[in-house]
């Protein structure tokens, strides 16, 4: 495996994490499944008029998790003077959101990473507001990350709430459950540990594309009183 995820990253190491300067602003590969795998920070990128390093290992782990899991793969691919998750106008942002809506997607994972912290993974919900207030998929997502050998926090100084962050976005534009891993760095740089971490994702990827989602709830009399319009729920 984690041969594999060297020769992922060679895309991303082209130009000292700056890619192609030639190439399109971003890519979106189709998947099998209703998972969205995101990587807007696997090259450098600006922002507050500042370079802003590349997230290293994102862009392999997001394209070995589209080869071997079978989720999309959308991607920034290259540097460019804006930054995805933080800025008001973003070309990336709306390609996102019209890929959920065209291609039914029920769950976006948005990978970034993070300096060596206490925790391996923050997974940054919103106070639940980016998952649809879904108790039953918080609790599996919980319950899941539980069970791993990894210390995994929710909404720990990343919630995924600010006003132009992407998993925000896209759940307040198309409902999907959109939740933003934050990987520890130490646990993308030591060769063990993200091994491990992959092998999980593939795992709670195959988890998530289990559940079956109700939708369009609105044509259901039992709920339609109590909840709001495109409303899903998970069942079991």
């Amino acid at each position: 495996m984690l041969k594999t995820i060297h020769l992922y990253d060679e895309e991303f190491k082209e130009n000292n994490y700056n890619g192609n300067e030639n190439a399109q602003d971003y890519v979106i590969k189709e998947g099998k499944n209703n998972i969205l795998i995101s990587s807007p920070h696997c090259f450098k990128h600006f922002r507050n008029g500042n370079i802003k390093v590349n997230e290293i290992l994102t862009g392999a782990i997001g394209s070995y998790l589209h080869d071997k899991g079978d989720t999309h793969f959308s991607y920034v691919s290259k540097f460019l003077e804006k930054d995805a998750n933080w800025d008001d106008d973003s070309d990336y942002r709306n390609a996102v959101k019209e890929y959920i809506i065209a291609n039914n997607i029920s769950y976006l994972i948005d990978l970034h990473g993070m300096k060596e912290n206490k925790y391996d993974l923050i997974i940054g919900i919103n106070d639940m507001k980016n998952i649809n207030n879904s108790i039953k998929l918080f609790n599996k997502i919980r319950e899941f990350w539980k069970n791993t050998s990894f210390n995994v926090v929710f909404d720990y100084n990343f919630k995924a709430s600010k006003k132009n962050n992407i998993c925000r976005v896209m759940n307040e534009h198309t409902k999907v459950y959109a939740m933003q891993f934050e990987i520890s760095e130490k646990v993308r740089l030591d060769e063990m540990l993200i091994c491990n971490f992959i092998e999980d994702m593939l795992s709670f990827i195959e988890m998530l594309s289990r559940l079956k989602i109700i939708s369009s709830i609105q044509k259901n009399t039992k709920y339609s009183s109590s909840l709001p319009l495109n409303y899903c729920l998970i069942s079991n």
